[in-house]
């Protein structure tokens, strides 16, 4: 289960934390749950797709969770209802990577996707005033962007570009793991331009989660798609200055991470950072002032679970209007 904080102003009558995540039940069923703080409150909406991440909409108790790679659709839930608002469909020679983001307005909805055609990757906007109708699309150069963020600018997209080919033909098979061209790409998002691609240290590094702090510091994570045996830096960081570099962990952390970092996240109360590993079912966490890392921690997994979250977010309650 991946945490991102982000506050949705919510009635007064219901002052409470909520987790919101996409839930799969033990007969595969595919689920968006909401699951107050109190262990009591709680709802479920069904979906045909299994859903990845999810974002809030600023000044609005919209939410919008969006379906896993390679799915095809996105849905809307509002959040006073706890009903699904809308459900919005890729089109067709598309689909979704699992990840969108709004503008600081709430407006304007960023959205990656692959352009099944050429397998072109793109980040889609939608116009969320005007029923979330899609307004354009902006190319990437490249193949397979996955988690994208907003920089505090309010301008600049910072997308993880994965890399990797695929087509819904093959589900979620990896088509072209000999030619990967992973980056961390840098966008301007009203022109689509791109403003810097850093491409990581080997090719198949895919860059695929990631998160901003306040400052506008970005990590992202890596999964490697090479042969077992190599070791390679799992963690990259831009800095505020432009410099893109990739943070070493001792060798023995590394290794127990087994070549894949899912989610990242930047406390909002803190500098530190946390990544989970799930394969390994490890987390660990940087102290970014004294450029360190806690040793990793093992995060074993409870058994028959009732249900599996593939993805979640936080929304702390907040006085009506406010947008942290």
């Amino acid at each position: 289960m991946a945490l991102t904080p982000l506050s949705w102003a919510l009635p007064a009558r219901e002052e409470m934390d909520w987790l919101f995540s996409a839930v799969d039940d033990p007969s595969g069923g595919h689920f968006i749950a909401g699951v107050a703080l109190d262990g009591q409150t709680r709802f479920m909406i069904e979906v045909p797709e299994r859903c990845h991440g999810g974002c809030l909409r600023p000044g609005s108790s919209q939410a919008v969770l969006f379906a896993r790679r390679p799915g095809t659709r996105m849905h809307v839930i509002d959040g006073d209802s706890r009903q699904l608002a809308h459900t919005l469909a890729a089109g067709e020679g598309y689909h979704f990577y699992g990840h969108g983001v709004f503008d600081l307005s709430g407006r304007y909805l960023y959205v990656t996707a692959n352009r099944l055609e050429d397998s072109a990757g793109l980040v889609r906007v939608y116009d969320a005033a005007n029923q979330y109708a899609h307004v354009r699309d902006m190319p990437l150069g490249g193949i397979g962007p996955h988690e994208l963020r907003l920089m505090p600018d309010g301008d600049t997209l910072v997308i993880g570009l994965g890399g990797i080919q695929t087509h819904p033909d093959y589900g979620r098979v990896k088509l072209n793991l000999d030619t990967m061209a992973p980056a961390l790409l840098l966008m301007d998002r009203h022109s689509g331009e791109i403003l810097a691609r850093h491409e990581p240290s080997h090719h198949q590094l895919s860059c695929r989660h990631l998160d901003v702090a306040a400052d506008g510091t970005v990590i992202a994570g890596y999964q490697f798609e090479g042969p077992e045996w190599e070791s390679h830096p799992l963690i990259c960081r831009l800095d505020t200055d432009g410099q893109f570099s990739e943070l070493v962990l001792p060798d023995e952390v590394t290794a127990s991470l087994n070549h894949y970092i899912a989610s990242v996240a930047f406390s909002r109360v803190a500098a530190n950072v946390l990544v989970t590993a799930p394969v390994a079912t490890r987390c660990c966490c940087w102290m970014p002032p004294k450029a360190s890392w806690l040793p990793a921690w093992h995060c074993p997994t409870p058994p028959a679970p009732a249900a599996t979250a593939t993805a979640a977010f936080w929304s702390p309650p907040a006085r009506a209007g406010s947008i942290e």
